[in-house]
């Protein structure tokens, strides 16, 4: 178990048995929490390197954390989660905790299954009935630790430049855009269903629109494809991003083809003036016949 929900208004706690829980009121989530105000798929809790995030999925009351209304959030061990009207203390151990209490309890455990005669004489105490303290110091055991599971890594974080949560980057390629499905959700109406993608090639970030309406920029030119230095602030629509990370990739970042795409077509005109223009006749015999002007004699 990796830790519960406990309502604050009374109640029955709720187990939290997987890493990735999907909260609503629908018969499929895997925490059914009733109430009209609830959503049919409300919210989404995942454990993220020993922490507990919480990600809110299109919900009509919205979800907070400690009063706030958020979309993505890092939930801390007695934070209090907001699903709409319901709220519930998330109570869990983080994992340097964790690792604490099971060296302090199996260091008990060994003391107790040795003879007291192995124990150093200076570090007799003189009661010895009273239970050891944590903070006395204890020698050290190679004792194998208990496997644990393994958390999902954080291979970098987009920071909103108008202020807001930090939005973790949890896999190598990630689908950007309006709808549920989408990876990284942004509700905006200004995003398409399916805006961008996000992928890691090489060791760094790429970006590459899928032909949204708004367009994806980097630096102010819009583009199609681009790979993304630390620190980058690119936009999706006119909703604008820094991407933080570190390159793990050998070659140095790979440029953009200056001659890939025209001006034209970065600014996204290509079309407009292609339209424009009249069919391209690859023979003569293919040209429309002109009709021959009259002269003043006929």
């Amino acid at each position: 178990m990796y830790g519960q929900l406990i309502p604050v208004g009374g109640g029955p706690p709720l187990p939290l048995l997987e890493q990735r829980l999907v909260l609503g009121r629908a018969p499929d989530c895997d925490l059914r929490i009733a109430g009209k105000t609830v959503s049919g798929r409300h919210c989404e809790l995942e454990m993220i390197d020993g922490y507990w995030w919480v990600k809110d999925l299109g919900s009509h009351n919205g979800t907070g954390v400690n009063g706030k209304r958020c979309t993505h959030k890092q939930v801390a061990p007695n934070d209090v989660l907001w699903v709409a009207k319901q709220r519930f203390r998330v109570s869990y151990i983080i994992p340097g905790q964790i690792e604490a209490d099971e060296d302090l309890a199996a260091d008990l455990l060994a003391e107790e299954a040795e003879p007291s005669k192995s124990k150093p004489a200076p570090l007799r105490k003189p009661t010895p009935q009273k239970p050891a303290q944590a903070g006395v110091q204890r020698p050290s055991r190679d004792i194998t630790p208990t496997p644990r599971p393994q958390h999902t890594q954080v291979l970098g974080r987009l920071v909103p430049c108008g202020g807001g949560d930090p939005i973790p980057l949890l896999r190598e390629d990630l689908l950007i855009g309006r709808k549920n499905s989408c990876d990284i959700q942004l509700r905006f109406a200004n995003v398409s269903s399916q805006h961008c993608r996000l992928f890691l090639e090489g060791g760094y970030w790429i970006v590459e629109d899928l032909n949204s309406r708004n367009g994806t920029k980097v630096d102010g030119m819009r583009v199609h494809r681009k790979a993304l230095a630390p620190a980058t602030v690119f936009s999706i629509a006119n909703h604008r991003y820094s991407i933080e990370y570190t390159p793990t990739g050998l070659e140095p970042l790979p440029e953009e083809d200056p001659f890939a795409q025209s001006l034209l077509a970065k600014a996204g005109l290509e079309k407009q003036v292609n339209a424009a223009l009249p069919p391209d006749w690859a023979d003569d015999d293919e040209r429309p016949l002109r009709t021959p002007r009259k002269s003043l004699d006929d």
